[in-house]
């Protein structure tokens, strides 16, 4: 076999990725913690049922396979569809952040920029994913 030589843009997609990775992570729990439901058990319980499919590539992240890699790039197509609808159902009948009154309309516009951040950090990890992924051929 030949050896792999890691080019410079598989180190930048590489760290990219796992930096998106982290970030995403931590954005869904930020949103479980603050718009979950109440208690900690029910809120950790939403979290890791919400992380499962990111979890299961997490030890081929760490030793950079190409196919988990691949696999993540599916994974995060789950998540992008999640994120695109919540985003989209903040809709006309909800409050702008320019009508914010009450502590529940500040809530909403909250949660609606939770949602917009975890969408930012999954685009940016499919990319990044990718780019890996093709450094790794």
């Amino acid at each position: 076999m030949v050896p792999q030589i890691e080019t410079s843009y598989y180190r930048i997609a590489r760290g990219t990725t796992l930096l998106s990775y982290v970030a995403l992570l931590a954005t869904i729990g930020f949103g479980a913690w603050f718009y979950g439901p109440a208690g900690v058990a029910a809120k950790l319980a939403l979290w890791l049922l919400a992380i499962a499919g990111l979890l299961l590539v997490l030890p081929g992240l760490i030793r950079g396979s190409k196919r988990s890699y691949q696999w993540l790039c599916f994974i995060l197509l789950m998540y992008f569809i999640w994120y695109v609808q919540a985003v989209f159902s903040f809709g006309s009948g909800d409050v702008m952040p320019e009508q914010v009154q009450s502590m529940a309309d500040v809530l909403r516009v909250s949660a609606t920029a939770n949602e917009l951040t975890a969408l930012a950090f999954t685009i940016i990890c499919f990319c990044a994913a990718m780019f890996a992924a093709r450094g790794k051929q």
